[in-house]
């Protein structure tokens, strides 16, 4: 039985993580498309699911998961709001200053 993009997502393997971000990737840029959303509803399908991405344990599924976000952001039609959203996760992921 395969599991659906939402079950990808949420798994605890990270290559499994890591291969639905990559599945990700693709639709956000129009490559490909998926049995379980309709083109016209991904960016509102994945929008919830962008932090939950960006807050991977893995340091490869993070890899490829924050170039899924980069790819929303770049190809997907969104409210201008998700960037504020999202940006202090993004801050978060950056180096951090040891004082």
């Amino acid at each position: 039985m395969r599991l659906n993009i939402f079950d990808q997502l949420n798994h605890t393997n990270f290559k499994v993580r890591t291969f639905a971000y990559k599945r990700l990737e693709e639709v956000f840029k129009n490559e490909t498309t998926l049995e379980e959303v309709q083109k016209e509803n991904i960016s509102k399908a994945f929008y919830p699911w962008l932090k939950n991405i960006m807050k991977d344990q893995n340091i490869v599924s993070l890899n490829y998961g924050l170039k899924a976000v980069i790819a929303y952001l770049e190809h997907q039609t969104y409210e201008k709001s998700i960037v504020s959203y999202l940006i202090i996760d993004l801050l978060d992921l950056g180096p951090q200053s040891k004082h």
